[in-house]
Parts: C-alpha cells; sequence; structure tokens
C-alpha cells in the first residue's frame, strides 16, 4: 500500500521550490533568507510573491521590488501559503474531458484557504498563513487521483452523487486507497506538523460537533479548517441551501456566533476571493455576490422544505450529514426555512415564500393552462391605528387579521405578510366570481371582528384588490404583473371608499392605473 500511496502522491506540476517551502513550513529555524534563498531559484514564483506584497492590502507608498522585503512583509507562512496557490493553480489548468473538475478542485482549495485565513483572523490565535495553506492543501489527494486514476475517481464522483452520499463515505467503502489517505501520506512526506495532519485527517468526520465557549483559544485549526470546507461547498457547490445550513450549524456551536454574523463571514471571504482573483486568475463575476448566493441558498432550503423528498433518504438533495441516523442537520434546515420563510410578528408566511410559490403555481398554470389568482389586502387608516392607539395595539391588529385569514382561506390557498400592513393570498380560486366571493368573506369577517388589547377595543377594516388570470406560455414575467394588477385593483378599493373588494381579470386600462396621492389612500 505504501508504494501505492507513493505513486498516487506525485504530482509532476507542483514545483519542487513549492515542495521546498513546505518543508520548511514550521521549522522555527529557518529564516527568512533561508526562505529567500529557496524562492530565488524560481524567478516566475518570486515574481508573483513580488506582486502579491504590492497588492493594495499594505498600502504601500512605494513599491516592493526586493524579495526579501516582500518575505518579510507577506511572512514566512503567507509566502508559502501564497507558492502553493500559485503551484496548485498551475496544476489545474488541465485540457481534456475533467478540465472543468481541476477546474472546481482548484476554485474549492481557494477559497478553502481564504476561508480558513478569515476564520482564523478573526476568530481564533492559530496563524492565517497556517490555516490559508492547510485549507489549500485540505483535499490535495483529490487532485492526486484525478490525476493518476481519473476514470476511477470520477466514477466515485459519479456515485457519490447518484446516491446523495459524502464522497468521502463512497470512498470508504469501494475505494482501495482513499483521497484523505494520499492527503494524508502526501503531507507527511512534506513533513507538516501533527496538528496540520490532524485537521486534514478530521475534515471528512462525522457533523457531530462539540459545542465551545466563544474564546479564541478553544478554536483549533481543526475547527478552521473544517468551517472553511462548509464554507466552500456554499461558494461552489450546487447545494448552497445544506452548505449555508451546514456553516449555520458548526459557526454556531464552534464560534458561538449568530446566522446574522455568519452571513457577515460571507461578505469577508468574498471580499478575500477578490483580493486574490488577480493573483490566481479567478473570474469572480461568475461567482454572483454575497447577497445573490445567500438567496440562492435560501431559495434552496424553502424548496426542501416545503417538498416531500426531504424525508426521503433517496432524495438527491440529502448529502451524507442529513441522512445521519439522529437527523440533527435535517432539523436545522427546518428550523432554518420556518424562520427564514415566516413573519415573526404574525407568522405568516413571508414576501420571499410567497415569490416562490407564485412562481410555482404559474408554471404549472402554463402547463395546464388554467388561471392563478392573488388577493391584495391593505389594512385601511393603519397609520391612525399606530398614531392614536400605539404601535403594540397596531401589531394586535395586524396579528388579529393574521389568524381571521388563516382561519378563513382553503388549505390548498397560501397566505402571505407582504409587508407592513399588507397581505397576500395566493388563491386557488378558479374564476373572478369565486375570487370576488372569497373577497368579500373575508373583507366581511375582518369588519365583524373586535379586537381588544387591554382595556381598548378596536374595530378595522380592509381594502381588498384581487387579479386573476392565465399565464402564457413562457411568460416569466407573469408573477410580477398579476400581483401588479392585484396592487393596482387594491388601490381602486380604497378610491372608491375604502371597506371594499375590486377583482380584475385583464391588464388595466391607462386610466385605471392613474397613480394615487398618498394623502388619498392613507
Amino acid at each position: 500500500m505504501n508504494s501505492e500511496l507513493q505513486k498516487l502522491s506525485q504530482l509532476p506540476s507542483l514545483p519542487t521550490v513549492a515542495v521546498r517551502l513546505l518543508r520548511m513550513f514550521s521549522d522555527p529555524d529557518v529564516s527568512i533568507s533561508d526562505v529567500v534563498f529557496v524562492l530565488q531559484t524560481d524567478p516566475a514564483l518570486s515574481g508573483k510573491i513580488l506582486k502579491a506584497a504590492n497588492t493594495s492590502q499594505f498600502g504601500l507608498k512605494k513599491p516592493v521590488s526586493d524579495l526579501q522585503r516582500a518575505v518579510v512583509l507577506l511572512g514566512k507562512k503567507s509566502v508559502t501559503a501564497l507558492a502553493l496557490g500559485f503551484s496548485l493553480a498551475e496544476a489545474s489548468m488541465s485540457t481534456g474531458p475533467y478540465a472543468h473538475l481541476y477546474s472546481d478542485f482548484w476554485f474549492q482549495s481557494l477559497v478553502r484557504g481564504c476561508a480558513a485565513s478569515v476564520l482564523a483572523d478573526q476568530y481564533s490565535t492559530v496563524d492565517s498563513g497556517e490555516a490559508f495553506t492547510i485549507g489549500l492543501l485540505a483535499r490535495i489527494g483529490r487532485l492526486a487521483l484525478l490525476n493518476h486514476k481519473p476514470e476511477e475517481f470520477v466514477g466515485y464522483m459519479q456515485q457519490a452523487e447518484d446516491s446523495a452520499a459524502c464522497l468521502d463515505d463512497v470512498e470508504r467503502e469501494f475505494a482501495e486507497i482513499t483521497s484523505t489517505q494520499v492527503s494524508m501520506h502526501m503531507l507527511r512526506e512534506w513533513k507538516l506538523p501533527e496538528h496540520c495532519l490532524t485537521a486534514v485527517e478530521n475534515l471528512p468526520a462525522s457533523v457531530e460537533v462539540a459545542c465551545k465557549e466563544s474564546n479564541p483559544e478553544s478554536v483549533s485549526l481543526t475547527d478552521i479548517v473544517r468551517i472553511a470546507a462548509a464554507f466552500a461547498d456554499f461558494f461552489s457547490g450546487e447545494q448552497r441551501g445544506l452548505a449555508i445550513a451546514r456553516v449555520y450549524e458548526l459557526t454556531g456551536a464552534i464560534l458561538g456566533i449568530s446566522e446574522e454574523d455568519a452571513n457577515g463571514l460571507v461578505d469577508r471571504i468574498r471580499a478575500e476571493l477578490d483580493d486574490h482573483s488577480d493573483l490566481f486568475s479567478v473570474d469572480m463575476a461568475k461567482v454572483g455576490s454575497p447577497l445573490e448566493l445567500l438567496s440562492q441558498a435560501m431559495g434552496q432550503l424553502s424548496m426542501l422544505a416545503a417538498s416531500a423528498s426531504m424525508v426521503r433518504e433517496e432524495s438527491r438533495a440529502l448529502n451524507c450529514e442529513m441522512r445521519e441516523e439522529n437527523g440533527r442537520l435535517r432539523k436545522r434546515v427546518l428550523e432554518l426555512t420556518q424562520s427564514m420563510m415566516t413573519d415573526p410578528l404574525t407568522t405568516l408566511y413571508n414576501r420571499a415564500y410567497l415569490v416562490q410559490q407564485l412562481e410555482d403555481r404559474t408554471e404549472i398554470a402554463q402547463q395546464q393552462e388554467s388561471p392563478v389568482a392573488v388577493l391584495f389586502i391593505d389594512v385601511d387608516h393603519f397609520k391612525d391605528v399606530n398614531d392614536t392607539h400605539g404601535h403594540l395595539l397596531g401589531d394586535e391588529v395586524l396579528k388579529s387579521i393574521s389568524r381571521i385569514l388563516k382561519d378563513t382561506v382553503r388549505q390548498t390557498d397560501v397566505v402571505t405578510r407582504y409587508g407592513g400592513e399588507e397581505f397576500v393570498i395566493l388563491a386557488a380560486a378558479k374564476d373572478i366570481e369565486g375570487l370576488q366571493m372569497q373577497a368579500e368573506r373575508l373583507r366581511m369577517k375582518i369588519e365583524a371582528n373586535t379586537i381588544e388589547y387591554g382595556s381598548q377595543q378596536l374595530r378595522v377594516t380592509v381594502s381588498i384588490g384581487g387579479a386573476i388570470a392565465v399565464p402564457e406560455p413562457a411568460q416569466e414575467e407573469f408573477p410580477a404583473l398579476l400581483l401588479e394588477l392585484a396592487d393596482v385593483a387594491m388601490y381602486q378599493s380604497k378610491r372608491g371608499g375604502r371597506n371594499r373588494v375590486t377583482i380584475l381579470s385583464e391588464t388595466p386600462t391607462a386610466e385605471e392605473q392613474e397613480s394615487v396621492s398618498v394623502a388619498e389612500v392613507l
């Protein structure tokens, strides 16, 4: 087995200079001059290190042209990390049928390195250069296997995808030598310190994570690399929803931070990637902004939560963590989707969920040539309620209306809080008459309801606008147009005296769309 490991661990495209720097990585007796001496044997690599030292992060007034000064500025471990990054980037520039897999490997390695550096810098006493280096190298065995046994390794990757399992699990079950074993052999050959080996060896470990105190001294390199790997899956993987759930779980348990703080890390890591993009020839324009990535992840979580496949182990959407018997990550995803899809005050679904469901129903309606219907509901004189009775009673008004809406609609209807005092119902009505009757029933129930809060009693009314239409095939803008039509109908109800219903089933005329002043409708 050792001879086979030795054979598999050879990367012809990894320069001798990078390997020599790795072997000097944690040797306290190695001086700056020693590092400079090794770098000088590779002019191309030296030039890239100088370029890195002249990036904007140091804010230097004069360019760095001396290699020794560049190494002092960057630090020994950061220089090693950069040298490895440049080498891995070149090793991943493959052609042929597996070129995209080499490219994917490199991008994931870069994200892991950048994420590990950011996490080490902000949440631990781990050297950020060391964290970057181990982040880059954590999956180096996969590059080696892709290089030496491409068909076999790609087969394992496909099997993992088809069975919704972790690649590590598939390798352990079917491969004589796993990529993690190759990684460990290579790192031992390069004489990396034991705590670095431990971090790489524990990367494929179970999702089980012990909660820690929020103390930088307690956050190890193993913790850093594990979280960084989750961020790499988020930035580069197709299953961003599950990846962000994994990020939230790990950062909460290990770092003790909130989901909002974890989202902030997405911004920082993206900024770090942008800083490295020029050095490593990475096109970040294809990655998307942090907001776009998080929105995509949340959308995937919504779909997972709404889908019955969520509880089936054979679902392709579920990875190995989701299939564990304890189901903790599955529970975490459900918690995330619940909080992400609902309005905290009224417990109704929120606007984002409405948009997703409206798009789904539009797609079905296009296939079946059936109508889609929505009701737009606005509380009359709600500003006066808040100004006269206070915001606590205003909140009670919204909660009371929410209860009426939920108790009155059909099971197939989707009730959402659109924002402020506005509600939208995605209704199952089949024609304009049915939608009119449903809206009138809701209007009358709300008008008859007495809201009590302490010693105060109040009745409110609502203005309702409805829209129903059959979408044309491939009419992508239909959901937005339908909501706009219902909004126009709602304002017609307000202009007509409030506490009434208006339903439209076709595009309104220019006169009907005439803008309404704020004074008219408040």
